[in-house]
């Protein structure tokens, strides 16, 4: 049921020095059964039950439990686990002062989920001397009397391990013995985990040792009886030399005979032989005597006997923790009782630190990439065009004739300009650990009208595009197929003068057909259809006219993209869409409209040459009049000249 393997707790000192509180522990526990874990202070024997337990984590290895591994756990879990298999009793009580001794003990069950069982109380209450204590608040009760609570607390939830971290270190010896004594009968239906430093309760009531030292094994020992030998079916020798006669009333001639043998193999020396019940009763617990074996002598475990039942650890289920609402107030509120005024005044500064901390931490650690991540998840966005831009406040002024500045004036208000990414900042955004794959666009007026058709299509999906590109991406093959976009035929561009284009430009011309450059309409039906194809783009500068035409650049198509973004609008390649409700249609169509605009599907796909020959075509934005724009978040940024 509970295994440990290679265990390791590291502690770190402040000035860096390590503690190996545990150093490569080992051990398979039986199913049931009293095991004590010995040594002195810092052996090691507290952090392995607190391991154990799940109060505390491995630095490394792993605590098994019914198949199930703690390098799985989440915190939750441990808290979890501990609440489903684990009743702990600890030196300390731990019991809480606020509730009496029904709602001690009924709080375990509670935390599990479970209603209040008076009955199962009563039980246990009367298991460990303590009937009709219901009512009593643990300030009434004795140290033992107080650890018998405890005891009852780790039962109430039936756990199948019961931990007990010094159960006896606060209480006298007699007490002692009546804490190990109900614990002694409990393992013999649990595996009870004890840790002490006497070796001589460890001897008389344990039935195994395991003796640590410095985080390690130093011994390993498990109590080994012999048993008896019947001699009758009234008459035992148990052990040897221990007598045991069931029914004396009944006793045989020939069970007479076995038991004089057995007096005479003895020898000499001195036998007493008793019938006093009572006396009896103490012999047999002095001398570990039980019905058919006699023991008392320990040898070191053979690990091959301890057979551990198979679990599959993925149908091992923990109950998770639920604390009642009313008790955790009940609790909060008896802290109010001792120093109120100083509880308040600390709450006050706690909650004005934490403040100041969350705000300063939002200010240092604000990290744009999870922004935009967070951002994106959050309204389900696949993909999204991302522009920069910066602030500025204009500034107007006139020169004299000595190039000095007269009638200065200064804006009121503060504008924003859009600039340009470089290829530093989109390294940078690329280099980050949430998923996100970012394409550098370039921003160029262009227009492929030449090559479409004057037939236009009645159906809305190809009627938004406009005969344009929404711009040009270098992102190249390897951004594409990371990001499961697929060739659907032909090959990725390696000239300044190749493209490929979307999907949706090839159904583009799939509707309408593709206008050679001898003005010859073409039958578009497959995406090898459109490889080789000449391809007419008027491109503009930025300084051009808004009038002006462009400059026609012939471009080779290579090949076709499926981008994956435009599936589920496949209701607007319906001619008919009188079926779709109004109100849906237009949702669609802004979708749809977002989703070309926003995406690839009406990118161009250019090969790592094509800005060099092209640059002088790419927008900078860049207002020609504001020079020295060296702060973006100073007083104002840059100077902007009047026509004088």
């Amino acid at each position: 049921m509970l295994s440990v393997k290679n265990l390791v707790k590291v502690y770190k000192a402040k000035g860096g020095t390590e503690t190996r509180a545990l150093d490569g522990v080992s051990i398979d526990f039986p199913e049931k059964g009293m095991v004590f874990l010995l040594g002195k202070s810092g052996s090691g024997k507290s952090t392995l039950l607190n391991v154990i337990g799940g109060l505390d984590m491995p630095t490394s290895g792993e605590v098994i439990v019914k198949g199930k591994s703690s390098r799985d756990f989440t915190q939750a879990d441990f808290d979890s686990y501990r609440n489903t298999f684990i009743g702990f009793i600890f030196q300390e009580y731990n019991i809480l002062e606020e509730f009496n001794i029904e709602q001690n003990i009924a709080l375990a069950l509670q935390l599990q989920g479970k209603k209040s069982d008076k009955a199962e109380v009563d039980k246990l209450l009367e298991l460990v001397d303590l009937a009709g204590f219901n009512k009593r608040k643990p300030n009434t009760l004795s140290g033992g009397q107080r650890q018998r609570v405890a005891i009852a607390r780790a039962l109430i939830k039936n756990p199948e391990i019961i931990m007990a971290d010094e159960p006896t270190g606060a209480l006298d010896s007699d007490t002692g013995k009546q804490v190990f004594e109900t614990l002694k009968k409990l393992s013999e239906n649990k595996l009870v985990i004890v840790v002490s430093h006497d070796r001589d309760f460890a001897e008389t009531y344990g039935d195994r040792i395991i003796e640590l030292k410095d985080g390690k094994i130093l011994s390993d020992v498990t109590k080994e009886y012999e048993q008896s030998d019947d001699k009758g079916a009234n008459v035992k020798v148990i052990g040897g030399n221990n007598i045991r006669i069931k029914d004396c009333s009944k006793l045989s001639d020939d069970d007479v005979s076995e038991i004089i043998k057995t007096i005479k193999q003895k020898g000499s020396g001195e036998m007493l032989i008793l019938s006093d019940e009572d006396k009896l009763a103490e012999v047999k617990k002095v001398c570990d005597i039980k019905e058919d074996r006699t023991g008392g002598h320990f040898e070191k475990t053979d690990v091959s006997k301890i057979k551990p039942a198979n679990y599959d650890g993925a149908k091992t289920k923990f109950i998770k923790s639920k604390l009642p609402a009313s008790h955790a107030i009940k609790i909060g509120a008896s802290g109010l009782k001792t120093k109120p005024v100083r509880l308040a005044f600390t709450i006050l500064l706690s909650v004005i630190s934490f403040t100041l901390f969350g705000v300063l931490s939002a200010m240092m650690l604000y990290d744009p990439i999870y922004s935009i991540a967070v951002a994106l998840q959050e309204e389900n966005v696949e993909t999204a065009r991302l522009e920069k831009y910066y602030d500025y406040v204009s500034i107007w002024y006139n020169l004299d004739s000595n190039g000095n500045k007269i009638n200065e004036e200064k804006s009121d208000y503060t504008m924003i300009q859009r600039t340009r990414l470089g290829k530093t900042e989109l390294d940078e955004l690329n280099d980050n650990d949430k998923g996100l794959s970012f394409a550098g666009v370039y921003d160029i007026s262009n227009n492929f009208s030449d090559n479409l058709t004057n037939n236009k299509s009645k159906k809305y999906y190809y009627n938004y595009f406009n005969g344009e590109f929404s711009g040009f991406t270098d992102c190249g093959e390897d951004f594409l197929k990371k990001n499961g976009f697929t060739l659907l035929a032909g090959s990725h561009p390696k000239t300044a003068n190749e493209i490929a284009v979307p999907k949706y430009i090839y159904e583009l011309f799939e509707e309408t057909g593709f206008v050679d450059n001898d003005r010859k309409t073409l039958d578009i039906s497959e995406p090898e259809d459109l490889i080789g194809k000449a391809i007419t783009l008027r491109l503009s500068k930025p300084d051009e006219d808004f009038y002006s035409n462009g400059t026609k650049k012939t471009f080779t198509i290579t090949g076709v993209y499926d981008v994956n973004e435009l599936s589920a609008f496949s209701d607007l390649k319906k001619e008919d869409v009188l079926e779709i409700d109004k109100d849906e249609l237009k949702a669609l169509q802004e979708n749809f409209a977002e989703a070309c605009s926003q995406g690839f599907s009406s990118l161009a796909f250019v090969s790592s040459e094509f800005y060099d020959k092209y640059k002088d075509y790419v927008k900078s934005y860049e207002d020609p009049v504001r020079v020295d724009t060296e702060t973006f978040y100073g007083v104002y940024i840059g100077e902007r000249y009047s026509d004088e």
